[in-house]
């Protein structure tokens, strides 16, 4: 029996073949459109990153006394920036540039915010600044969350803050008492938020200190911001960020004493 082929069906099969070609541009044109997009955002993130880095700079300084004389001290201009300060930073003051390109703040405990912004409603969850000593090895890196094995932490005092013409600087510091000796080979600066804490910056100690019991550590951060950092936005940044404070007396551009507003509103 010789089966009879239908006109119909060539027409059938060119039919689908165009619709699946079509699918396949419109994906193409879509996820190239998608790609470019993220690639744009990535750019403009990492060169934002890059000018924090030339315009905020943070020193670290860890002295070793004992018995009451300082026997080791160890000092850094350009303690690293972690991802999370970065992030905090680029979040808040300028998500609804980075729209869809928020980045994400991780806890020392793992736990992850895709959309940490520090606006009316999450500022009430700082619990202030920390810093911690820690006894293990490895090389910090930008995504660094938590020290390789942390060993204690004291909460800051409020920052003291001094600026100029030029240059806008906030300390904060804090000494330990140690009880049990070890060694002190890693720092770093932790936000406490919402009972838990955020790892804003890590360095080693190099060479480390040999802490005994009975011993003291001082630990001492300095934030200093340069232009194009203005005085009003380093303001704002260390008083929200280290000490949860919203109640920034600012000039604006007409010479008016404000106090900024931290409602955060998306513009998708």
């Amino acid at each position: 029996m010789v089966k009879r082929h239908s006109l119909l069906e060539p027409l059938v099969i060119i039919t689908i073949i165009m619709i699946a070609l079509v699918i396949g541009y419109s994906l193409g044109v879509y996820l190239k459109h998608k790609l470019n997009t993220k690639s744009c955002i990535n750019d403009e993130v990492r060169e934002s990153i890059h000018k924090l880095n030339d315009a905020f700079t943070i020193i670290i300084e860890v002295k070793h006394y004992r018995n009451g004389k300082l026997i080791n001290e160890y000092r850094k201009v350009g303690d690293p920036l972690t991802r999370n300060l970065i992030g905090i930073i680029l979040n808040t003051f300028f998500a609804q540039r980075y729209t869809d390109s928020v980045i994400p703040v991780k806890a020392t405990d793992g736990y992850e915010w895709s959309d940490f912004i520090l606006d009316t409603a999450w500022y009430s969850r700082i619990q202030g600044a920390y810093i911690a000593l820690g006894s293990g090895t490895g090389t910090p890196s930008f995504t660094d969350y938590k020290l390789f094995s942390q060993v204690t932490l004291e909460q800051v005092e409020e920052p003291t803050i001094y600026h100029n013409t030029t240059h806008y600087e906030a300390y904060v510091s804090e000494s330990f008492s140690i009880d049990t000796s070890f060694e002190l080979t890693e720092v770093g600066l932790q936000l406490k938020y919402a009972n838990k804490y955020i790892l804003l910056t890590h360095d080693t100690v190099s060479p480390p200190m040999d802490l005994q019991a009975g011993d003291t550590v001082s630990i001492a951060y300095k934030f200093v911001f340069t232009k194009p950092f203005t005085l009003n936005l380093a303001e704002m940044i260390t008083k929200l960020i280290l000490s949860g404070h919203t109640q920034v007396s600012l000039k604006d551009t007409e010479d008016n004493n404000v106090t900024p507003d931290f409602e955060w509103e998306s513009n998708t």
